[in-house]
């Protein structure tokens, strides 16, 4: 068993070798991020439009080492994990709740500019970075779908040809048996010409929630690498090739189970009698289904680019395959009472073709074609009841004996989805300070369902029947109770396909936005803007083949957007504040809703969102540097009926009232010459319902209340500056905290998903 352990007393001593006061050398500058958010390099102080910003040292400091934790440092960026693999994007109160991973975010997740439309990816690519843009609100112009909250660039380093050869090496442990090994390397392979640059990274840990009837969860188990090449073709044209692959094996998080059936001198009980033990701690479990969480992802990329003058031309081709497996405990206690077994199989190729204006004058433009097509496969299995159920027993006895015969349902779907787009961006400078865009996105998209069963088993395998196709009765359920007949709904089992669908859509997205240079220091900018995520094939567990033509495909949502704010810095660029407001009206959203063993993937009717959000950056001496942060949020269901229930008025799924985020940084020299940074950083943030039924009876609980995170950073490096030792904690007061929930009354029980708790590392990093 592992056991947390102890930063060494030698360097938690590094502060006794501080001087008194900053030395000359130590300065720390103002970092100008440039970034790519309107597919231009540009000071990100000069982009008219929200963005965070976060460089290779930012990332470093805050100790972020994956983009479940950004959003520690982005404010209105929330970040939830559903089942211990999968994350689930909240954007300024643009979300999703669905945990199937056929199914897109509404923030969408690019990799090196690489549409990554599988959510299953989307921690994959997180190391060797450059560094990381949060663009906030619609991107219906240069994005185009499934931008609806906003979008994550995440940029990984690459080689420059005419840069001398440079490595780094990083070697990491840390309490629950961590170890983390992490190997980058650049050289010229022909000087002027052509430069490869490689890095791998590989993490592991022993986990921190402890299993009493089996193996320790909540791993860490991933290797991952990249290969990327530089190539100089001519005076105009430059290439840049990237390999990735990423493997990651953990055993996964258990759900903690809390049972909703108060039972007296028993406490609160699931529908198998079972509650957590006395005295059970909040990182213990006692999960009797114990499975890896196999993900894989393979991905290649190639970027031309050809300078013709006026003008330069950019190609993007990519491709990508990833593969999921999870065997998981969905109870979260020793018996199986619902065990389901994930699979899913993506691949995608797209292609960009765009042209940048290069020729000067007041017009700019942005103008290019795009075309994408993906394949998603899932494979799903639930052990449903497979276990005595004494509550339902007491009350029912037929019942109970239907639903232990339940056995396993096998659910399978194959889809298809392809896009295609034409999209343009101008800017004119009417004047030396006044400037206005325009953009616009032509998208068509086109979704076909070529396969999809739903069939039933024994707990022993043995072929039963199936829903879909074969559920002849045009009823939507699992099974009749015992007084309607008793008996479960199907029909012959088979492996054939139900009712086939092909859904086509057009929509027309943008921008028109104007900005006002009040000095060489301060902006003004307005801008409206829409954008729509695709509709989709519900991939939810559902028992009638009716069901997929009459409620099979969801609509898009769309978003319409207003953004007014302002960028500016001061004190000779030692202060940084920006600010903006911002309004949405946002339709249809697209969110899964859980009635007992059916899932559904429906569609909200409206929704508004009203916000304020403002960063702050002080750099008052070479030796102080703070940030700080905050989003204030008013967000309401105006129509929103989930069957009988009428739930207008409700708040957004994730969408806290308010967060806010800060750091402080201060470094000095030594006597020696070496340099010694130290840092905290944190979040607090409001409470936030996982349930649009809020406080509703029975989903009262399905909500995070209002917490903080701290995290602390300690670094000493020698006086040339190639060696580094750090130590890190991270959730410094070991905060306990839910990051998912989800009401599973037809089990009896709520469902959470906890966070990490404080976790301490010791890092060496060598440049050479």
């Amino acid at each position: 068993m592992s056991k947390r352990g102890r930063i060494p007393h030698s360097v938690l001593a590094m502060a006794g070798v501080l001087s008194a006061a900053a030395a000359p050398g130590a300065e720390m500058p103002m970092e100008v991020v440039e970034v790519t958010a309107q597919r231009r390099a540009e000071p990100v102080q000069r982009v008219p439009m929200s963005i965070s910003a976060l460089g290779a040292r930012e990332l470093e400091r805050g100790g972020i080492n994956g983009t479940v934790e950004l959003d520690q440092q982005v404010p209105g960026l929330q970040v939830s994990v559903s089942n211990g693999v999968q994350m689930v994007f909240s954007l300024r109160g643009v979300s999703m709740s669905d945990f199937n991973s056929t199914e897109a975010s509404p923030i969408g997740v690019y990799l090196d500019e690489t549409y990554m439309g599988a959510i299953t990816t989307h921690g994959l690519g997180f190391f060797d970075l450059e560094r990381v843009e949060v663009l906030k609100g619609p991107q219906g112009t240069l994005y185009g779908k499934n931008t609806t909250g906003g979008a994550i660039n995440v940029l990984s380093r690459s080689a420059a040809v005419d840069a001398p050869a440079s490595g780094e090496a990083r070697l990491g442990v840390g309490d629950y048996g961590a170890r983390r090994v992490f190997l980058a390397g650049e050289t010229a392979l022909l000087p002027g010409t052509l430069a490869i640059r490689a890095a791998l990274d590989h993490e592991r840990d022993d986990g921190y929630i402890k299993n009493r009837i089996g193996p320790t969860m909540a791993q860490t188990d991933r290797l991952a690498m990249r290969v990327s090449l530089t190539a100089r073709l001519g005076d105009k044209l430059d290439a840049l090739f990237k390999f990735t692959h990423s493997h990651s094996a953990p055993l996964t998080n258990p759900p903690r189970m809390e049972g909703i059936h108060a039972i007296p001198g028993a406490g609160k009980l699931n529908l198998a009698g079972y509650t957590r033990p006395p005295g059970m701690g909040y990182l213990e479990t006692e999960a009797n289904h114990v499975g890896k969480a196999l993900v894989d992802l393979d991905m290649a990329s190639a970027r031309f680019k050809y300078a013709a003058g006026a003008f330069n031309v950019i190609a993007l081709s990519s491709w990508y395959d990833t593969r999921y497996r999870l065997e998981a405990d969905g109870d979260g206690s020793p018996q199986s009472l619902i065990e389901p077994d994930w699979g899913f199989d993506g691949r995608a190729v797209s292609q960009d073709l765009r042209m940048e204006s290069n020729w000067g004058g007041p017009f700019s433009l942005i103008a290019g074609v795009y075309y994408g097509r993906e394949r998603k496969a899932m494979a799903n299995t639930y052990r449903f009841f497979d276990t005595p159920l004494p509550l339902v027993q007491a009350l029912d006895p037929a019942l109970a004996a239907l639903l232990n015969r339940y056995g396993v349902v096998s659910h399978s779907m194959n889809k298809g989805e392809e896009s295609r787009a034409a999209y343009a961006q101008g800017r004119y400078q009417l004047t030396d300070k006044l400037a206005a865009d325009l953009g616009l996105r032509y998208t068509v998209d086109n979704n076909h369902l070529d396969y999809i069963n739903v069939s039933q088993r024994t707990a022993a395998g043995v072929p039963v029947g199936s829903w879909v196709p074969g559920n002849t009765t045009g009823i939507e359920a699992a099974f009749l109770p015992p007084g309607m007949g008793g008996r479960y709904l199907v029909g012959p089992y088979t492996t054939a396909s139900g009712p086939l669908r092909a859904e086509r859509e057009h929509n027309w997205s943008g921008k028109l936005g104007m900005d006002y240079q009040l000095n060489d220091n301060a902006m003004l900018y307005a801008h409206a803007s829409n954008g729509f995520r695709s509709g989709t094939f519900n991939p939810g567990l559902f028992y009638s083949p009716d069901t997929v033509v009459s409620k099979g495909y969801t609509k898009p949502e769309t978003i319409r957007g207003l953004e007014v704010g302002f960028k500016s810095e001061w004190l000779q660029r030692k202060l940084r504040l920006n600010a903006a407001a911002y309004a949405y009206r946002y339709r249809n959203q697209q969110f899964i809703n859980v009635v007992g063993a059916s899932t559904m993937l429906l569609n909200a009717g409206a929704a508004r969102i009203h916000g304020l959000e403002t960063e702050l950056t002080w750099r008052p001496s070479d030796a102080w540097r703070f940030a700080a942060g905050l989003n204030l949020m008013d967000t309401e269901y105006t129509e929103l009926e989930l069957g009988a229930d009428r739930l207008s008025g409700n708040e957004l799924i994730s969408a806290p009232k308010a967060k806010f985020n800060a750091a402080i940084d201060y470094r000095t020299r030594t006597r020696s010459g070496g340099l010694v940074e130290l840092s905290l950083a944190g979040s607090a943030q409001g409470r936030q319902w996982y349930s649009a039924y809020n406080d509703r009876p029975g989903y009262e609980r399905i909500r995070q209340a209002g917490y903080g995170l701290l995290n602390a950073r300690a670094a000493v490096s020698d006086s040339s500056g190639r060696y580094t030792v750090t130590a890190n904690v991270s959730n410094l007061l070991d905060r306990h905290y839910d990051v998912y929930a989800l009401s599973l009354a037809g089990f009896g029980f709520d469902y959470f998903m906890q966070g990490a708790p404080r976790r301490i590392s010791l890092n060496l990093k060598a440049l050479y």
